[in-house]
């Protein structure tokens, strides 16, 4: 916002602008937060959780220990830049990993240099897309404490991570048309998805 704001002006600080719904957002969050005085740790802890993320076209995967989760990008998702996509990975796999971490230092293992800098530097100013993502991840590392911070991995260490991210859905894993589910809902109140997963669920709680 600020860089267009100033090529619009031309360099010139005594021109108004309008502030935008993300701008007021931003002003807000320093204001009431007080984040001038905090700083930034220079050294941060050993990780409690370390977790490899990777994105394809058509899915994301991680891993953390023994443990490998992933799935397919939904309709919304397909035409997103892989840069966005590598982001949208490394987020899913915080929330699949690190949901109950509190007070925790997580390190994210990623083969895709941008997604890296756009974690580490909490965004950036070329990619709006990357940004807001960039900042999702880290009001939800916020609102738990965590310090994440994410290192490169070269593609060819990162290989059980872009496996998960290629696996094809199973028979199981399909569903209802969102109008079709609507029209049951009209019917029946449901309220939660039992047996669904994050990229085929209908409902907020699953």
């Amino acid at each position: 916002f600020y860089t267009h704001q100033s090529k619009s002006a031309r360099g010139d600080l005594s021109v108004s602008v309008f502030l935008s719904r993300e701008a007021k957002s931003d002003l807000f969050w320093w204001i009431n937060r007080a984040k001038f005085s905090e700083g930034r740790k220079i050294l941060l802890s050993a990780p409690s959780i370390s977790i490899f993320s990777d994105a394809s076209l058509s899915g994301w995967g991680a891993v953390s220990g023994d443990v490998r989760t992933g799935g397919p990008w939904i309709t919304a998702d397909t035409n997103r830049h892989i840069n966005e996509l590598e982001l949208l990975a490394a987020f899913n796999s915080l929330k699949c990993f690190a949901s109950s971490a509190y007070r925790s230092t997580v390190e994210i293992k990623i083969d895709n240099t941008t997604a890296v800098a756009y974690i580490n530097k909490k965004g950036g100013t070329r990619s709006s897309p990357l940004c807001f993502v960039a900042l999702e991840i880290y009001n939800w590392c916020e609102e738990r404490e965590i310090d994440l911070y994410a290192t490169y991995l070269p593609g060819k260490s990162n290989f059980v991570a872009d496996a998960e991210s290629r696996k094809q859905l199973s028979t199981g894993e399909w569903k209802l048309s969102t109008s079709a589910f609507a029209k049951i809902q009209q019917v029946w109140q449901i309220k939660v998805d039992i047996f669904a997963s994050s990229w085929n669920t209908q409902l907020p709680i699953f």
